[in-house]
């Protein structure tokens, strides 16, 4: 397998953070951001964490380009845009026609889908018509801070939970995720619909 690239390569590709480990510096990374629709987000960024903060990269008509050889963790833009956020990353490997076996072009694409702001989730008591108690809500597309990042601006960073870490958040009922309303720091951003629950992470 004299044309394997990787040691290790292992993609959080739904919670917002891409972490990879290469054997070489042939390949180089392009990093790209796009709505649901396909188009690119101009004007947004994607962080690189370099080991004390993450540096921001402008995504721009000609998108960045980065290095490939060691471990890099990213972050995708944490904005709403156009009612649209963060769901997933893909990428797309390309061997180099005109270099070595072990030359490769990686695009790395954050992919935005549309988010929702008007949903209600509520405990209902059957034949009554009340709404009471609380709801346990996991939402692995919550931003929250990871102590493994440090923000020399002070707290944490924060980034989407990954399923290892992903844990209930307990509300009260009626349960508004939406938008803007904070729920003691944490801000849901709006969610998704019919997400499945075998889709890449």
């Amino acid at each position: 397998m004299k044309n394997l690239l990787f040691l290790i390569t292992t993609f959080l590709l739904m919670v917002g953070q891409a972490r990879m480990l290469a054997q070489s510096n042939d390949t180089t990374i392009i990093l790209d951001q796009v709505s649901s629709m396909g188009q690119r987000l101009i004007s947004t960024k994607i962080k690189q964490w370099n080991g004390s903060s993450f540096v921001e990269y402008p995504i721009n008509t000609t998108p960045p380009k980065r290095p490939y050889y060691t471990i890099y963790d990213y972050l995708p833009d944490q904005s709403v845009l156009n009612s649209e956020k963060f769901n997933n990353w893909e990428e797309r490997f390309t061997p180099n026609p005109f270099g070595s076996a072990s030359t490769y072009t990686l695009d790395l694409i954050s992919h935005f889908s549309s988010v929702y702001d008007g949903i209600r989730i509520r405990n209902s008591l059957e034949n009554t018509g009340v709404n009471a108690g609380n709801i346990g809500f996991k939402d692995p597309w919550l931003l929250v801070e990871d102590t493994r990042y440090p923000n020399p601006a002070g707290g944490y960073y924060r980034r989407n939970q990954d399923s290892i870490e992903l844990s209930y958040k307990f509300r009260p009922s009626p349960f508004a995720p939406d938008y803007s309303t904070n729920y003691s720091g944490d801000v849901y951003q709006g969610v998704f619909l019919n997400q499945s629950n075998n889709q890449d992470r």
